[in-house]
């Protein structure tokens, strides 16, 4: 997969500024275009709020968020984006007050 994330904090903004941007960015790295429910290997599916899938097949849900921080998180996809890219673009050491 092409590398797909913003170079600068203007592009970053642009790109994440909501939180369906935010899990549109999660849904195409976790499964691409592609998906398969982790029961029975489906590939159809209806698209259901927040990151879930139903399986068609068994009505299996599957969250694309599982198994990541966002899954239990109370904060919006968006401050978290905010916060990584703050973490991971700083020249100097992070720190609280400044995130």
């Amino acid at each position: 997969m092409e590398e797909d994330y913003p170079k600068s904090l203007i592009e970053f903004k642009r790109r994440f500024m909501s939180d369906t941007a935010c899990l549109d960015y999660l849904i195409q790295l976790r499964c691409g275009d592609a998906f398969a429910c982790p029961k029975c290997e489906c590939s159809e599916f209806w698209q259901m709020n927040r990151g879930l899938r139903c399986c068609l097949a068994f009505r299996h849900q599957t969250s694309v968020t599982a198994v990541t921080i966002f899954h239990v998180a109370r904060k919006s996809f968006a401050l978290w984006f905010r916060a990584m890219w703050h973490i991971t673009n700083q020249k100097y050491e992070t720190n609280a007050l400044g995130l």
